[in-house]
């Protein structure tokens, strides 16, 4: 539970991050979206992809 929360807050701060950050709104959408890429990338070479489906599932 502990774990998650962190990473629930760490998710915010990226998030507030990439509002903050003085980049073009088109900038932050390909910013955003390479990081959602690696994060993906990494779900499925760490063998975590099935927590992503379970997550979308709720």
């Amino acid at each position: 539970m502990a774990s998650q929360q962190r990473n629930e807050r760490n998710l915010g701060e990226i998030r507030q991050l990439l509002r903050e950050a003085p980049l073009e709104e088109s900038r932050k959408r390909e910013l955003s979206f390479a990081l959602h890429v690696y994060f993906k990338d990494w779900l499925y070479a760490s063998g975590n992809i099935r927590q992503l489906y379970y997550l979308q599932g709720d």
